[in-house]
């Protein structure tokens, strides 16, 4: 059961008679203190949460009370059994309760759609993956993903009102609405995101949509490698490329959520299209096959429709001749990207991310290479994540607790 949501009136007795919309009582905003002191922290005293949030003692006793009451808050051991005092009467612990409700994370791939139940510090719970049919309709992707959260709640023994907050990450700009714009070339976008924002409309949870690559860059600020760096751009390079761009600690997006839409490289000599280098190291084996190139090397042992980039990568560092000049084509194309951005945003470091990023360091070292010859347009430091392919996942979970945080006790969580 999900905790409660803590209003103006539940803090404030029945004096607090104001609509939802009128600005919280004095009592909600030091409840709002206290309870983001403990959100991130282990067990705390009064002594503890006074020092953090400068509130008197009995205010925050009082305050502990109805926050354990409503399921945000729960009694530790006291602090003689905790062995922080050893004389007088041992002092109350409060510490936050992570599991007072849950969110969902959706990575809503193409080709994978995977979800994962995870509680309020973002620990997972569970997960559920499916595969549609990457040319199915936007209905049938509907369909798909409503099925797979319930599944997901379903295998974790939890209903409904168990949720808070979803988030959805889909390949596609998306705007503040969870809508993608129209798409003239082939309808990409409208498939991937068919207003999926509104599958879960009749459920008691906060829904949003947002670009994947977007989520990636969230969850790089938060737990990934990006620690101190403010302005920066998190490349998904699998499928296709698709940026996160973050200026000045600042996540851009634009009124259509293009910003970091990557169809700009059907206009970059040498790059072409904005297929990642997944795609491309497919591709590449592919037409060595057609022209006879394949022969003697070995990729040819593997299936065709089995080739994976990390394959083309461990091959090239064993030597084999294709594939380090797929290696070469590859590294030509993600440094002329990399110094697209980095001379246009001005970046301090982009990061490579997805499933490929775990296997693409001769890729990303021969990019480097080539990017030091150009000085003005690669002042970016070229990294890979090491959030592997939950990266989106993570950066969606992160995005559904802040949701949850920020209106823990405003009466719509």
């Amino acid at each position: 059961m999900r905790a409660s949501a803590v209003s103006a009136a539940d803090l404030s007795g029945p004096s607090a008679s104001a609509p939802a919309s009128a600005a919280p009582s004095p009592r909600t905003e030091n409840a709002r203190r206290l309870l983001e002191a403990a959100w991130s922290r282990g067990p705390l005293t009064a002594s503890d949460l006074m020092a953090l949030t400068g509130l008197t003692r009995a205010t925050v006793l009082g305050l502990c009370k109805d926050l354990e009451r409503a399921g945000w808050l729960k009694q530790a051991s006291d602090s003689r059994a905790a062995g922080v005092t050893a004389k007088g009467r041992p002092a109350l612990r409060y510490s936050f309760n992570p599991a007072s409700t849950h969110v969902v994370g959706v990575d809503a791939g193409q080709h994978t759609m995977t979800a994962v139940l995870a509680d309020l510090r973002g620990a997972e719970v569970h997960r559920c993956r499916c595969s549609p049919d990457p040319e199915a309709s936007g209905a049938v992707r509907r369909r798909k993903l409503e099925q797979l959260v319930e599944d997901l709640l379903a295998d974790a023994g939890l209903g409904d009102d168990d949720v808070s907050a979803v988030t959805l990450g889909v390949p596609a700009p998306v705007d503040a609405e969870g809508r993608s714009p129209s798409d003239v070339l082939d309808n990409f976008w409208p498939r991937m995101n068919p207003d999926l924002v509104t599958v879960f409309a009749e459920r008691p949870w906060q829904t949003i949509a947002d670009n994947d690559a977007n989520l990636a860059a969230v969850a790089e600020s938060s737990v990934g490698v990006n620690a101190g760096v403010r302005t920066y751009a998190t490349l998904l390079s699998g499928e296709r490329f698709g940026a996160g761009i973050v200026i000045d600690g600042h996540l851009l997006r634009g009124r259509r959520g293009g910003v970091g839409e990557m169809r700009v490289l059907d206009l970059v000599t040498g790059v072409g299209h904005p297929h990642g280098m997944t795609y491309r190291a497919r591709q590449e084996v592919a037409r060595a096959g057609a022209d006879g190139r394949l022969a003697g090397s070995s990729l040819a042992a593997l299936p065709s429709d089995g080739v994976r980039a990390e394959h083309v990568f461990a091959a090239a560092r064993e030597g084999d001749a294709l594939a380090a000049s797929i290696v070469e084509e590859l590294a030509q194309t993600l440094a002329q990207v990399a110094m697209l951005l980095s001379g246009l945003l001005d970046l301090d470091r982009i990061i490579v991310a997805g499933a490929v990023a775990a296997s693409a360091q001769p890729v990303l070292e021969r990019a480097r290479e080539i990017m030091g010859h150009e000085s003005t347009m690669s002042w970016a430091e070229l990294v890979a994540s090491d959030l592997g392919e939950d990266v989106v996942l993570r950066g969606a979970v992160e995005s559904a607790v802040r949701l949850v945080r920020a209106s823990a006790l405003t009466g719509s969580s």
